[in-house]
């Protein structure tokens, strides 16, 4: 669904020094990536992250900071 109907090319993103935000402002796009129950669209998750990655972003943060305040 990202490539088939560039979805993918619709995905925006802006960050600063203390945060990081992507999104797509396509209005089928919260119906695929939650999942639309109503139009029998099943969840497909493009956007956000797991907890593998969540710890792993925690990870290189925790260290940043350890680096820091040796």
């Amino acid at each position: 669904i990202l490539e088939k109907h560039g979805l993918l090319n619709k995905i925006q993103s802006e960050s600063s020094e203390t945060e990081a935000i992507a999104g797509s402002n396509m209005v089928y796009a919260a119906a695929h990536n939650l999942g639309y129950e109503e139009g029998g669209i099943p969840a497909r998750r493009f956007l956000g992250i797991d907890e593998i990655a969540e710890e792993e972003i925690l990870d290189v943060i925790k260290a940043h900071y350890q680096t820091a305040f040796e």
